[in-house]
């Protein structure tokens, strides 16, 4: 038995040595992969922080984030009832819909002595940060595919990284929405109370991210299957986000009804004509047309291998929120929290797509068409 097991030692050592075994690469060949592997992570680093550049100078663009800036300023001094004392129903909404935002930034002045840009600007950088890792995760857990495919998919997602160019409560509600997605996809049940938790605070962020949480039950059933653990960890979740959201609404003597009746009034006071054209614009602005088709791709990828549920997991949250803000979804940014499952449906388009190059009858031909078309999607004007 003993010179059994050596003889088998030294025909796996000879079949793992690169000299000995005619199927593993010669150490040169080995090496320039190895080169070869980190100019192409380079090259997806200095493109990541090139795209990523102009959120380091974020700006406000509209009243709205001027308006968290200074409610969390004013929240910090005590005095939030001077926000606007011209027209008080301003500090209602914002401080209502946007609690969330003006709480961090309240928090980042009174503890840090930060100002209000400066508070804002942090928040945002830290929220990008964590939606870009949280998207990466979820979207190699879901769609299987290796890292870097699921990066050069979110190369190709502009919204990931345009929507921080200028402040907005949308990236730090993401933050939470994602990093809330990856503990149900990825934690036991003291995770789904977790990720409830953070849930609950992106919903007092921005109480629109709240549609997308129909997700919830379609990642449980994909993990747990319809038995009681997923009810449990459903429940864990709910109990989390209810604390987290209601909570702090209480102690600012509010009410989720309180938020139904700003958001009535904000519409009839501000609201404009449904404009169902611009729902597929704005899509196409966060996206981006090879991402777009990759989506697709991905989705009619599951529907052919009729993996149902799957399906509905990735979907359903696309679908429902934009039934929802149907002929309303007036900026791209407001995408932000579908993040996770646009990317994974496109990292699975992207997968039968080269799987069907590699089928191809002419390879070549096939890869310098598909080069063809993306440069020409990402040259051509917006």
């Amino acid at each position: 038995h003993g010179a059994h097991e050596s003889r088998r030692r030294r025909v796996g050592a000879r079949r793992r040595s690169p000299a000995l075994n005619p199927q593993v690469s010669n150490p040169h060949v080995f090496a320039r992969q190895n080169l070869a592997r980190f100019a192409l992570w380079a090259l997806a680093a200095a493109l990541a922080a090139w795209l990523l550049a102009p959120a380091l100078t974020p700006v406000p663009v509209e009243g709205f984030s001027a308006a968290i800036m200074s409610i969390g300023v004013h929240l910090a001094q005590g005095d939030v009832a001077a926000f606007d004392r011209l027209q008080p129903f301003n500090l209602e909404f914002f401080a209502l819909s946007k609690l969330g935002a003006a709480l961090g930034v309240a928090g980042a002045a009174r503890f840090f002595g930060l100002g209000g840009m400066t508070a804002l600007t942090l928040m945002m950088a830290a929220g990008e940060a964590i939606m870009l890792v949280c998207v990466f995760v979820l979207a190699r857990r879901w769609s299987g595919a290796p890292a870097p495919l699921v990066v050069l998919v979110m190369l190709l997602t502009p919204g990931l990284a345009e929507s921080a160019f200028f402040h907005n409560d949308n990236i730090p509600a993401a933050a939470l929405t994602s990093a809330a997605f990856a503990c149900f996809a990825l934690g036991g049940l003291p995770g789904w109370a977790a990720g409830g938790a953070l849930y609950g605070l992106a919903v007092l962020t921005r109480p629109d991210v709240a549609v997308a949480a129909v997700a919830a039950p379609l990642i449980a059933a994909m993990r747990f299957a319809l038995t009681p653990r997923a009810a449990g960890a459903l429940a864990l979740a709910a109990i989390g986000g209810a604390c987290a959201w209601l909570i702090p609404l209480h102690l600012a003597g509010a009410s989720p009804l309180d938020i139904l009746a700003v958001s009535r009034r904000a519409i009839v006071l501000w609201s404009r004509d449904p404009i169902y054209g611009r729902q597929f614009l704005e899509i196409l602005v966060f996206l981006g047309a090879p991402a777009l088709i990759l989506t697709f791709a991905g989705g009619w990828t599951l529907a052919q291998r009729r993996e149902r549920l799957a399906f509905a997991m990735l979907v359903a949250p696309i679908v429902v929120f934009n039934l929802v803000f149907a002929g309303k979804l007036w900026q791209a940014r407001q995408l932000q929290p579908l993040a996770p499952f646009f990317v994974a449906l496109a990292a699975l388009g992207a997968q039968r797509i080269g799987a069907a190059l590699r089928q191809a009858e002419s390879p070549r031909l096939a890869r310098a068409a598909l080069a063809a078309c993306l440069a020409a999607f990402a040259l051509m004007p917006m």
